[in-house]
């Protein structure tokens, strides 16, 4: 009788734990994996700096990995108070809005983080082209704290693909960064340092920053400007400016017009793994906001629209005669026109995403909205005339157009302006641009389109928001009600609210963290949770499950104690809840 071999790699990975059969690895090399502290309870309240990555391919090997800081934040805050316009008609007061999450700088008037440790809110990154296959019992790296390990599983529902990442608390000099550098992002004012010489309510502030990665570089010369990109490591600039404008040819508001008014920066963050750049101010949207995130081949451009109602609004990128020869296609025309400072025939239609490509690289963009605006306003601009008519000159940059092409929002825009106390606007809109830059022939904006709306996802993440299927109800006549047929308003649903309470330990420690999450009837109602201290909230969490992450060190060093969370409803309700924990370590 013969008997079955079982080669020795598969009896080496049955001895360590490792699985012997794994999924397709994924292949989303240039897709981050963004997830929060409050998925890790083991890591919070370590530094930032102490948090180290690794993945498993045979051997562990350290990846790259950024801890960036968040806070609950009053926009206004990022002006000088008190704000002084001057008069010059140019600038306009910042307003109140609801306080919004944002990254934390102490180089800018946001400020650090008030709790200086990983906390629920704050962002742990890393790319997903760097994870590896699933370790299993294997033991745990060198230089590690023991009983810190996170497995972090990434999932890519387009194909299938899973790629598996470990995070760590590091205990010897291990560099998170793993001797990596994916994107390099200067800052730098002409005028000197941030905030000191900044002109925060009118006049330009002209900038030399520049972001530098191998697969593309850009150049920013103010707040909104951004006048160069070039693909590949020595691709030439093809971008001439970067614009935003009422309509076509109406130059009164546009990026340049922004830049000269009033301005505040956000943050500006580099990172091994990313680099972010945020802004407010754009003339009479003081409040108007944009964020930019920066990876080694994409990039994440985020306008959130707040102002007063305007007649439209569009988004293009001018290039360069440097960019002559390149296919522009979108989606309404796949088949292409060649940009060359010759008229062409474009079928108009709303964007979800266009690309560029040549031998000068290739540059895919794909847009999404988050909006409350009639779909039947978005359009698109496109214009290629090196030596337009009358009636066309550009608001700046050169004195054509060379495949200028973006969205556009053809009618009125009610008012985005956000109220303080939290009601909705009456329209909303928030835009992404995500870009894509690759090597000549490369464009692919369905596949790119499929990628941005669905993203990856971790086994960390937030459950999704089921909602059950309602069986319809046979129709029946209405009976009239009393009161002569007028109808009661109808009662908003019960509201009853609790705090579910579990302790997570870690080695030597049985209650290391204590995380309380709110439930109970009413979820739908609520919009954010808090922890309360001393008539603040110094924690916040704006999405299902409502969840935070309590330690011995946000109980100001006492073991235990009695923890206030508030929950915000829809309407501006407060509901505060109580739970006492007990002893934590």
């Amino acid at each position: 009788m013969r008997h079955a071999t079982i080669p020795a790699l598969v009896l080496a990975a049955l001895a360590l734990g490792v699985p012997v059969a794994a999924a397709a690895p994924l292949n989303r090399p240039d897709d981050p994996v963004v997830v929060t502290g409050a998925g890790t309870p083991a890591l919070v309240g370590a530094p930032p700096s102490d948090v180290v990555a690794f993945a498993w391919t045979g051997a562990w090997q350290q990846i790259p990995v950024q801890v960036d800081e968040r806070k609950l934040f009053d926009l206004r805050s990022a002006y000088p108070s008190p704000f002084s316009c001057g008069g010059n008609g140019l600038c306009y007061s910042p307003f109140s809005t609801p306080a919004k999450l944002r990254y934390a700088d102490p180089g800018t008037l946001v400020g650090a983080d008030a709790d200086p440790a990983l906390d629920a809110n704050d962002e742990i990154a890393f790319m997903a082209k760097d994870t590896g296959s699933e370790a299993g019992t294997v033991p745990d790296p060198a230089g590690v704290a023991p009983g810190s390990r996170v497995l972090v599983k990434v999932a890519d529902s387009l194909d299938g693909g899973v790629g598996y990442a470990y995070l760590f608390r590091r205990t010897a000099a291990l560099d998170p960064s793993a001797g990596q550098q994916y994107v390099n992002y200067t800052f730098s004012l002409t005028s000197g340092a941030y905030p000191a010489t900044y002109r925060f309510a009118a006049g330009t502030n002209t900038e030399t920053s520049t972001v530098v990665t191998p697969r593309y570089s850009r150049a920013f010369i103010d707040r909104w400007r951004e006048t160069g990109l070039s693909i590949g490591g020595s691709g030439p600039d093809i971008l001439d400016r970067a614009e935003n404008q009422f309509s076509p040819d109406y130059c009164g508001r546009s990026t340049l017009t922004f830049a000269g008014g009033e301005g505040a920066f956000l943050v500006n963050r580099n990172g091994p793994v990313r680099a972010i750049r945020a802004f407010l101010g754009a003339n009479s949207g003081p409040m108007t906001e944009r964020q930019q995130v920066f990876y080694e081949g994409r990039e994440e451009d985020t306008t959130y629209l707040r102002v007063h109602p305007i007649p439209g609004v569009m988004s293009f990128m001018d290039y360069s005669a440097a960019a002559s020869g390149m296919t522009y296609r979108n989606n309404n025309n796949l088949a292409g026109v060649t940009i060359d400072g010759v008229a062409d025939t474009v079928t108009p239609g709303a964007l979800t995403w266009e690309s560029v490509d040549g031998s000068q690289g290739a540059l895919t963009s794909v847009h999404t909205w988050n909006t409350s605006v009639a779909a039947s306003k978005f359009t698109s601009f496109y214009r290629d005339a090196a030596s337009p008519p009358a009636g066309q000159t550009p608001c700046q940059g050169d004195a054509g157009f060379y495949g200028a092409g973006g969205p556009f929002v053809n009618g009125s825009i009610n008012s985005t302006d956000e109220p303080s106390n939290g009601n909705a606007p009456s329209d909303r809109l928030t835009t992404t641009r995500t870009m894509f830059f690759g090597a000549p022939g490369s464009a692919n904006g369905p596949l790119r389109r499929s990628q941005v709306t669905a993203p990856l996802t971790t086994n960390l993440d937030p459950p999704p928001v089921v909602v059950p299927p309602v069986t319809p109800r046979p129709t029946l006549p209405a009976p009239t009600p009393p009161g002569g047929g007028v109808t009661p308003p109808k009662a908003k649903p019960r509201v009853k609210l609790s705090l579910g309470l579990r302790y997570h330990r870690a080695r030597g420690c049985a209650r290391r963290a204590a995380v309380l999450t709110v439930k109970g009837k009413g979820l739908g109602q609520v919009l954010r949770v808090g922890l309360a201290s001393h008539a603040k909230t110094r924690i916040a969490d704006r999405a299902r499950p409502f969840r935070i992450a309590i330690t011995k060190k946000r109980l100001h060093g006492h073991p235990r104690g009695l923890v206030v969370i508030r929950a915000r409803l829809a309407g501006g309700r407060l509901v505060t809840l109580k739970h006492r924990v007990r002893e934590l370590c």
